[in-house]
């Protein structure tokens, strides 16, 4: 297993770009659910006035592999509705 973070804060994103990203706290569990139905052991949303991120523990192989991060990223953007 290994721990994975996604996310962004006041040091790289505007804060538009961190209202867009932040959670509720129905918003980060319909997330978590999402993530556990893909597979992911076990998730963390932390999401703040400065930042917002995603902790999770994945296999480690997929940790490891290009298309799964693009996917988390994804899957956060998606969720967002942000543009890629």
């Amino acid at each position: 297993m290994m721990l994975v973070c996604v996310g962004v804060s006041f040091r790289c994103a505007r804060q538009d770009v961190r209202d867009r990203v932040s959670f509720t706290p129905e918003g980060a569990a319909a997330f978590q659910a999402k993530l556990a139905a893909a597979g992911v052991a076990q998730s963390l949303v932390l999401s703040t006035c400065n930042r917002c991120e995603v902790f999770a523990w994945v296999n480690g192989q997929d940790a490891r592999s290009t298309r799964s991060r693009s996917t988390k990223c994804a899957w956060l953007a998606e969720r967002q509705r942000m543009r890629k």
